[in-house]
């Protein structure tokens, strides 16, 4: 009877993380999104990595819908990636930090099936994060982040500005732990992303 219920449950399990799955860089909610963002942004910021993982694993199956293996490959690689860029000290820390950051970008390509450069959308996004360090201009990260969205989304960079400018203003306020402000922007950019993407 034991047997039998284990070779239940482990099948069942085998479903779960096999079952075919459509993931959508545009399915998410925006307030759940928001939140989790901001629970990333906490755990990161005190350095626990492992909840950074497990939250990002949330953001991949709950909000795109990636399969839970391949959620699990992402969250590794993005926790990865934000621990090295957040230690780095010279050029060869942000090569290193870089590379996660490029698989979990392949294999989001490979999943969704978008036509984006991964190596390209990487390195947007880490000079964002450089330039956030160095206090530069919020139109000029603002811009930034617009063409990091065209590249994935498609369109040209002016169509994504006005989210661009509430995921600017959040990260701007993560920097100084005003949480309720980043969270308000956060949601703000995600639902104005959502609609100004599938506006085609």
């Amino acid at each position: 009877m034991i047997k039998k219920l284990l070779l239940v449950v482990l099948l069942a399990l085998v479903a779960y993380c096999y079952w075919p799955r459509h993931p959508d860089l545009l399915g998410y909610q925006p307030r759940e999104m928001a939140a989790l963002q901001i629970q990333a942004a906490q755990q990161a910021g005190g350095k626990h990595w492992v909840a950074y993982a497990v939250t990002s694993y949330k953001i991949h199956t709950g909000q795109y819908g990636f399969p839970p293996l391949t959620a699990a490959g992402i969250a590794l690689d993005t926790s990865r990636a934000v621990s090295l860029a957040r230690s780095a000290v010279d050029e060869n820390d942000k090569d290193e930090a870089l590379k996660p950051l490029i698989s979990a970008y392949e294999t989001i390509k490979q999943q969704t099936g978008k036509t984006y450069d991964p190596k390209a959308v990487a390195q947007l996004e880490m000079k964002i994060r450089g330039l956030l360090k160095e206090e530069t201009p919020d139109d000029v990260i603002a811009a930034m982040m617009a063409e990091e969205m065209a590249l994935i989304h498609g369109g040209t960079p002016k169509k994504y500005l006005e989210p661009a400018r509430f995921f600017t203003a959040a990260l701007k306020e993560d920097q100084t732990s005003t949480w309720r402000a980043a969270q308000q922007n956060l949601q703000k950019g995600w639902a104005d992303l959502q609609r100004t993407a599938r506006a085609k």
